[in-house]
């Protein structure tokens, strides 16, 4: 009989304890880095987003690569313009993020890096024509990619970051070409 007054009292006892521990869950979140809630957008344009913050990402790596191995003055200085710009463009991106409630991831893509790398390999002129290259390869890739969100992305302030982004990638593009046409 002494047993069963235990096991009916011990009830309350693991019902508290169980509504504690659900309480407690987002704290637990925030320790495990996941502190964000269900995303706010459609997976589309999350995808897109964390797609950008990639790209964002490789382009400040690649042009402090180019203002520390670059050996022309315009692949210096057009590196510390990347640098610039898209540092400013990760702040404005990671804010849309936390309000749209999208995670970001903690580092580079796998293919992204190796690019980084690849592209860290090289020295001299060969680091020149190779960021040359790297950039007009990626900024050609993001504005197709930056249109196709214009198109599918349902979220406006998306949209909005979509559109503004393609007139940055079309004003580097060109000056890297411009660029480009004055080293042959």
């Amino acid at each position: 009989m002494l047993s069963v007054k235990y096991k009916i009292n011990l009830l309350p006892v693991l019902l508290s304890l169980l509504i504690l521990v659900g309480c407690n869950e987002p704290s637990r979140q925030k320790k495990a880095g996941n502190t964000q809630p269900l995303m706010v957008v459609e997976k589309v344009d999350a995808d897109f987003i964390v797609s950008v913050y990639d790209v964002v990402n490789a382009e400040i790596a690649a042009g402090k690569l180019a203002m520390e191995k670059g050996t022309d003055k315009r692949i210096k200085n057009f590196g510390r313009i990347m640098v610039k710009d898209y540092t400013k463009g990760l702040a404005k991106l990671k804010k849309l993020a936390a309000e749209k409630r999208i995670p970001l991831p903690d580092s580079l893509s796998t293919q992204t890096a190796d690019k980084i790398i690849e592209l860290n390999n090289k020295t001299g002129r060969d680091f020149d024509r190779a960021y040359i290259e790297y950039i007009t390869t990626d900024h050609e890739s993001a504005i197709k990619v930056f249109e196709q969100a214009q198109k599918n992305c349902f979220d406006k302030d998306v949209k909005t970051t979509a559109r503004k982004g393609i007139l940055v990638f079309k004003r580097h593009l060109e000056a890297i070409f411009a660029i480009r046409d004055s080293m042959k």
